[in-house]
């Protein structure tokens, strides 16, 4: 019951890194497309693919040598990495008890041999991976398994990258709000001295103005510590 309810909190866990990511969904881009490109060059292989794996769902952010852009997580070969945390190699899937009589096997795209290199971030998440698909049995050669592991570090990178920029854009949108906070609170201020500027000049309201004044400062001051 214990590794039930560990595996199930980290699983929440992982979920939440990859929403954090904000990437399920979004347009292709070129850095991304141009990294499968080269594993497919490298690998000699006519599929590649940024798999990430989302709640229901494993979705492609890069994708060459097929058209759809989700498959289901339970068909996913990449979701098998999620657990193990390791490198996935499948020389012929049709021999493998794991995936023969899957759909993606038996069907198009009709894989027979996937190798998959596991995205984990800095906290230790496994988002997904970056993999290389074929549709006949073969193996990849030590360099060719070197070169899958450095193209998926770019990838972490770019996945870094994006997280700094999302960040910062919250930063930014935090000071311009508050930045709208004082320039309001300025407004106010100067439309306020103008009118106790008026006031004062009235002996009969003077103590009045002064009274109404205070009452202002202190309610400015309370606007001032909520920024």
């Amino acid at each position: 019951m214990n590794d039930m309810m560990f595996v199930k909190d980290s699983e929440e866990a992982r979920l939440k890194q990859l929403e954090e990511l904000q990437i399920i969904g979004t347009p292709e881009e070129e850095q991304y497309n141009r990294i499968v490109e080269l594993a497919s060059r490298i690998c000699d292989v006519p599929i590649s693919l940024i798999s990430l794996i989302d709640k229901d769902k494993q979705w492609f952010k890069a994708k060459k040598g097929v058209e759809i852009s989700s498959t289901y997580r339970e068909l996913s070969f990449c979701a098998h990495s999620i657990e193990k945390r390791e490198k996935l190699i499948v020389e012929d899937a049709i021999s493998d008890i794991r995936f023969k009589e899957n759909p993606l096997v038996t069907a198009d795209p009709n894989i027979r041999f996937y190798a998959g290199i596991p995205l984990i971030n800095p906290k230790g998440y496994v988002l997904g991976n970056l993999c290389v698909i074929d549709r006949k049995p073969r193996t990849l050669s030590e360099d060719q398994l070197f070169a899958l592991e450095v193209l998926s570090e770019q990838v972490l990178l770019l996945f870094d990258n994006r997280l700094k920029q999302i960040e910062l854009d919250a930063k930014i949108n935090l000071l311009n709000e508050k930045n709208s906070q004082l320039t309001e609170l300025n407004k106010l201020g100067n439309q306020f001295l103008s009118v106790i500027s008026h006031d004062l000049k009235s002996p009969i309201s003077t103590t009045q103005s002064l009274v109404y004044l205070l009452k202002i400062m202190l309610f400015l001051v309370r606007i001032w510590r909520s920024i």
